[in-house]
């Protein structure tokens, strides 16, 4: 049995992201809105778990599967520690339902982490054959393949399930302001330091410029693309492209001609945080010999990256009628 869902990759998305445009397309609903809270960056001072710097800067808490439930009707159902995952999957399917796997990379052949590094990773399953106890999976963010993987090394791996339960959309009669108003209230909440996403970006400003050891950010990793300081710079940056998108869509939803300029000026933010992930690399690769300038340089576009973040939010929060 095989569900005919096309894998869809979208630029900048990943691999939990794909999954759920791909599942939204074939169910002929939208998506969008589950990139509200996007707008983020999360900084840590260096502590007792970690001194690295690039183990400390995130793109946000995990917000995809509250959004796409709240606004486009997909709800997840977890399921931890199962004995049969075949029974699980082929019941899942069977009644038309897709299983979202969360699984090591370590096990996923297309990956390039294969049988050498750990990292988590979501795929899905859409179909299986029972004569030769296969399951059929979808893997957007690696392939437009349609690939398959044996009951026992889902086992082996340890994976994770996850039902997909479709209710209806929360599309109609929607609030545009009230939208973009709660997507800004999670932008400017207070961390546990009492810093905003917009002080955070600079006091993660202050740490490159004090005390950034490019050498140790890279050290004991295979693949450049996983180590966590250009993997967490990716999808922060990522994470602007992508924000943009949703303020367009409301833009384009609700004919608000002011709003429409705004998706450009989240491109150009997206691209700077990959300029400073480029030099970076770079400087990983020894391809930069002054370490002093080249933290001087990120340290610069950062500070300019915050100031021009707090300055869209005020200019989106006047948009949408609030003058406090």
């Amino acid at each position: 049995m095989l569900l005919d869902i096309k894998p869809l990759h979208g630029s900048g998305y990943n691999c939990l992201e794909d999954l759920f445009a791909s599942t939204a397309v074939w169910l002929g609903r939208e998506y969008m809105l589950m990139f509200e809270r996007c707008w983020d960056f999360e900084y840590y001072p260096p502590g007792d778990s970690t001194e690295l710097l690039g183990e400390r800067i995130f793109e946000g808490a995990d917000h995809y599967w509250t959004s796409i439930e709240k606004y486009h009707g997909i709800k997840g159902v977890w399921y931890e520690n199962t004995e049969n995952p075949w029974e699980l999957i082929t019941q899942e399917i069977h009644e038309g339902r897709p299983m979202v796997i969360n699984i090591d990379a370590f096990w996923i052949p297309p990956a390039h982490t294969f049988q050498v590094q750990h990292q988590n990773h979501f795929i899905l399953a859409t179909g299986y054959d029972d004569a030769k106890k296969e399951v059929f999976y979808i893997d957007p963010y690696l392939s437009n393949n349609l690939n398959t993987i044996s009951p026992d090394i889902l086992s082996q791996s340890g994976a994770n399930y996850v039902g997909l339960v479709f209710k209806a959309e929360n599309r109609e009669n929607l609030n545009w302001q009230e939208v973009i108003m709660e997507s800004l209230l999670w932008t400017s909440r207070k961390k546990e330091d009492g810093s905003d996403c917009f002080n955070s970006i600079r006091l993660f400003a202050d740490e490159v410029e004090g005390s950034l050891n490019i050498e140790n950010e890279i050290k004991g990793y295979k693949f450049e693309s996983i180590i966590p300081m250009f993997f967490n710079l990716f999808g922060i940056g990522s994470n602007r492209f992508k924000y943009g998108r949703f303020i367009h869509y409301i833009a384009e939803n609700f004919e608000l001609k002011d709003l429409t300029p705004v998706r450009k000026r989240f491109e150009k933010l997206a691209w700077d945080w990959y300029e400073i992930r480029s030099i970076l690399m770079k400087a990983g690769r020894g391809t930069s010999n002054d370490i002093g300038s080249v933290k001087r340089k990120v340290t610069l576009i950062l500070r300019g990256i915050a100031d021009e973040e707090e300055k869209l939010y005020e200019e989106i929060l006047k948009i949408c009628g609030y003058n406090g």
